[in-house]
Order: C-alpha cells, then structure tokens, then sequence
C-alpha cells in the first residue's frame, strides 16, 4: 500500500551487481559493512553494547565442556579452539548478524580445519539466474585503500560450503590436490542475501552519537575561548604588525586560551573608557548535547532489548542492585536464547562432517552474572563459626551506621554513591579515587572501606 502524500520508500540496502569485481554490491559502493564498523567503533554506546551482545551469544561455551578446547584449525599458538571459534563467531554475528568460515578438506572429503575470518571481507558472487550463488569472493581492501597494504589489491574467488563428496571430488580435481582452496560458508538470515547490521535501525543516532563528540572536541581544540575583549583605539599601522596580531589570536583558542583578554582593532580613538573592556558570552550547548545524547543511547539500547543494567548505565537520580543485574542477565539471556540455538544448529550442522564423528547437539550454556573475587565465604561456612559472636555483632553494628547514614542521603546523592562504587568495582576508579568521592557523603574511612566491600549489606560482596 502507498499513503497517498508520501513517495515510495527506497530499499535500505540497494544491491547491484559489479562487473568490474564480479560480485553482487554490498550497497551502492560495495562498502556497508566497512561503513557500519567505522560507525559501531566511532559510537560509545555501540562500543560497549556489542561485545556484551556477544557475551551473551556464546555465553559460558559449550555445555558439553570438552568441546570448548577441541582444536579445529592450526597448532601451537596459532590453534584455533573450538571455543574461539564460537567467540569469534558471536562477535561477528552481534554487529553484522552473519559471520564466515575457511572450510578445507581432507582427500576422505571429510573436514580437516575451519578457521573464521572477517565477515566484512566476504562478498557473495554473482546470482545465476535461479538465484543461487556458487562463489563467495573474499578481499582484504574492497575499499581500494592502497596505501593500506604493501601487497597488490586482490579478489579470490572461494567455492561457497558444499560438503556433499561428489562435489567435493569435481573440486580436487579441477583445482588439483595442491592448487585447492577449500570453501567459504558464508552465513546470513537469509540465505544468498546480505544482512543489515545488527543496528542499522539506529545507524544515523549512532553516527550523530560521534558528530556531536567531533563537534565538542573541535569546540575545545579550535574555538575561541577568550573571557573578554579589549577594544584598542587606534589602528594597526601597517601589514606586518597586523598579521602579528592574527598569529596572537591562537593564543585564545582552545583550552590554554581560556578565561584570557582578546584585543580588536577600534580603528578610532573615539572610545568611551566602559566601552574598552567587553565580556564574551560562549555559546553554550551542553544542556542540548546532554538531552540528545541521552536520547540516542536510549535508542540504542532499546535496539538491542538491552536494559541499561548490562552496560552499566543509570539513569539520573536512579540507582540498582546485585538483584537488579542479575534479573537483567536472566531477561537479556532470554532476549538471545533464539540466536544462541540457531548458533548451535549451524554448528551441528557443519559439523557432521568433521573428520572425527562428534556426538552432540553443540547447545551453548547461557551467561552468569558473576561478581569476580567479591564473594564472601559460603553461608555455611560462616555459620560453623559459632564461637566468633562479638565479632559478628561489631560487623553489624557498623553496617547499622552505614544504612542510617545512606537513608539520610537524597536519592540524587544516593545515586552518586552507588555509581562511584560500581566504577570502583570495574576498575574504572582507584580505591583512593574512591575513597576521595565517597568521603563526602559516608563521613568516615571506616564507613568508607566498609561500602565499598559491600554496598548491599548482606555480605555477599565483601
């Protein structure tokens, strides 16, 4: 149906073919995936979304543990494990909703090595005229960047994956058993088509996300940032003395020139002395970077169904706890359940024809929510300490002092504390940081030390 006013929406992705490569375009200029990844790196918010995206895809490895260190390609340090390939495979299918493998065979037609390789330098052949695709060509510089590599641009064109072994025997001996060059199984949603990534519903937030930090960054670098200006009376009496003045100017732009006095040329004397001395009011847009900003990210995270527990972000004035974290692991664990099980099918899948049967449905166990080297001992280990009971009063009694000190806290101060604590405890903050922060607000270093071990004051984090 066409709403009568608007024009026909144009597809998102258009695919031509080129001739000049031999491959169907990945967009106009063959170059969406190289564009998203410049997006997702340049986007702070993509940055830490997609790796917890694939955190969640390949989760705790396989549940079949001695899968997770069965080596399918290489040796010594270059081997690549079973369980690298299912990260790499997670990561790529996180930002580009594909991913591809290196097939090769054994002369049993069976497979002897599957490596990953970059799904952007992949590029599906040229259609027959049923549609289907035999070759998969694969380029490390489609963008025809010469100054990227020393090595000549070059396209090599794979056999797309067909393990079926009268088409593998027409492959070796066409090629020869040296000149053969394995397969590429490239991977996408739809079969023979090219993917969107994984954010392309948000790909202009996520580039504006990045223009607003250019803008910012040129802002501070390269404007003016002078305090006041001084009118001088009079003028500058010849060429030389006025480009002295210009080169002077640098002095007030950026971070060095702030709060300085910029003098202007009057060109008369006919200047009242309140008139010598002006004040310079900047541009302010803070308040509006900080509203879009927060909009973008929110968009984002609302693209990925992630909740902001995940990625570590709160909101203003909001706080959460171990419990809130945990439950938005168990949600965000369902969210990905669905490609966590096409993951272990396409494994299956593949591997029916390794060259060693291998008797599993490759079904990856779910990611835990773990807080790394913060636990205290077992509930039962403390129990069986009965004869310690002035010690346990003590430690109750200072955790008394802390919650009378943090209900007494506005929820916006509140927030702040548990926002520090949480950047304490990923690292993002040294304890004296911390400690320097949190004083303010808890009165004591005692009271301090004692959040910053456990926050909640259940003793689970001490």
């Amino acid at each position: 149906m066409i709403i009568p006013g608007r024009e026909v929406l144009v597809k998102r992705l258009p695919i031509r073919t080129r001739n000049v490569d031999r491959v169907q375009s990945f967009d106009t200029d063959n170059l969406y995936p190289q564009r998203s990844q410049e997006t997702w790196y340049r986007s702070y918010t993509l940055s830490g979304i997609i790796p917890k995206k694939a955190g969640f895809l390949n989760g705790e490895g396989f549940e079949q543990v001695e899968l997770n260190d069965l080596v399918v390609h290489g040796e010594g340090l270059e081997a690549v494990t079973m369980r690298e390939l299912l990260d790499n495979t997670a990561y790529a299918k996180a930002w580009a909703k594909g991913f591809a493998w290196h097939i090769n065979y054994n002369l049993n037609y069976t497979i002897a090595s599957i490596k990953p390789i970059p799904f952007e330098y992949c590029r599906l052949g040229i259609a027959d005229h049923d549609g289907n695709v035999e070759k998969i060509a694969y380029c490390t510089n489609w963008e025809r960047d010469y100054g990227k590599e020393e090595k000549q641009r070059e396209i090599i064109f794979y056999d797309k994956f067909d393990p079926d072994p009268e088409h593998l025997a027409e492959e070796f001996a066409e090629y020869g058993v040296e000149g053969y060059k394995g397969q590429i199984m490239y991977w996408t949603p739809e079969k023979n088509k090219y993917p969107l990534c994984s954010f392309d519903s948000v790909f202009e937030l996520a580039q504006n996300q990045y223009e607003i930090m250019l803008y910012s960054l040129n802002q501070s670098a390269n404007g003016f940032s002078a305090g006041h200006i001084f009118v001088f009376p009079g003028s500058f009496q010849n060429d030389q003395e006025r480009e002295a003045y210009k080169k002077r100017l640098l002095s007030h732009k950026g971070g060095l020139g702030a709060g300085s006095i910029m003098i202007i040329e009057a060109g008369t004397k006919d200047i009242k002395v309140g008139d010598l001395l002006a004040k310079t009011d900047l541009q302010n847009n803070d308040t509006m970077f900080q509203n879009t900003l927060n909009w973008i990210e929110k968009s984002i995270l609302q693209n990925y169904g992630m909740p902001y527990e995940i990625v570590g972000r709160q909101t203003e004035g909001a706080m959460f706890s171990r419990q809130q974290i945990e439950d938005a692991y168990t949600y965000y664990n369902s969210v990905t359940r669905d490609e966590r099980v096409e993951l272990s099918r396409v494994f299956k899948k593949v591997f029916q024809f390794w060259n060693k049967p291998i008797n599993s449905d490759f079904t990856i166990k779910p990611q835990v929510y773990d807080v790394a080297g913060a636990a205290l001992p077992a509930q039962g280990a403390q129990q069986a300490q009965p004869n310690q009971p002035t010690e346990v009063k003590a430690v109750d009694e200072a955790q008394q002092a802390i919650d009378t000190v943090i209900r007494g806290l506005s929820r916006r101060d509140a927030s702040k504390v548990f926002a520090y604590v949480n950047d304490f405890k990923n690292g993002r903050m040294n304890l004296e940081q911390a400690k320097t922060f949190l004083m303010p607000f808890l009165g004591t270093d005692e009271n301090v030390m004692k959040f910053l071990q456990d926050p909640e004051g259940d003793g689970a984090d001490a």
